[in-house]
Order: structure tokens, then sequence, then C-alpha cells
């Protein structure tokens, strides 16, 4: 479909766009980096985003989730964070080689042994 108004402009400073016919223009890409409010569509690989404070990532979005750091002023307090994934919201405060799956795996099976106890002592009384 051909859109006359729309145009692409390739120049030393950048990619720039404009959808009025060249009477504004908007920076699409710049040595600076992407402009986000120029994608209307498709998909952006989110592999890794870090989002850093003095070179340390203090919001980190990649397989694992979306993990916001504790910081202090020494920075990033290690295994201190909060985390929103496959398994909802949660915060982790100092715990070292945290597994969500296992946790869940564990919960589930105290829940059966709790569920086994009670019928046991459901028995012992009817007897």
């Amino acid at each position: 479909m051909f859109k006359p108004n729309e145009q692409i402009r390739l120049v030393s400073g950048g990619i720039f766009l404009t959808r009025d016919g060249g009477s504004n223009w908007t920076a699409g890409i710049t040595a600076s980096g992407i402009n986000a409010s120029c994608l209307t569509t498709g998909t952006i690989n989110a592999t890794e985003i870090n989002i850093t404070m003095g070179g340390v990532a203090t919001l980190r979005w990649d397989a694992l989730g979306i993990s916001a750091y504790r910081n202090s002023n020494a920075g990033v307090v290690p295994n201190t964070f909060v985390r929103f994934d496959q398994f909802g919201l949660y915060g982790i405060d100092k715990v070292t080689n945290f597994n969500p799956i296992e946790l869940a795996r564990k919960e589930n099976a105290t829940d059966e042994i709790e569920r086994a106890l009670e019928i046991i002592k459901e028995q012992a009384v009817s007897a």
C-alpha cells in the first residue's frame, strides 16, 4: 500500500520517521539508542534487559522473570530481590540457590504428608 506521507530519512545523525509528509520528524534510531515509541508491532526479544545503577543491574528482565534488586549505599544486596514470574510475585531475602519449582514440589509433598497424617489419625480414633 502506497502511503506518500509516511517517509524515512537516513542521515548521519540516525534514522528519522515522518507520517505527515515531512513536516515533523521523529528520531527512530540514533547513536544514543532506539526510540521505543516508534515500535508499533512485532516482537521484542527481551532475552536480557538490565537497568543499571553504577554499572550494577538493579532491575533485570531475563528468562527467570522480572527481578528488582535491593540497593544499599554499597550497591546491590546479593540474593535480596522481588521477582515476578510464572509463579507470581514474591520476595527473596538472602536465600541462596532459590528454586521456586523445587519449593513448590516440597510444599506439595508437605501437603500430601499432612493429609496422610490426618487420615491415619482419623483411622486411629475410629478404631
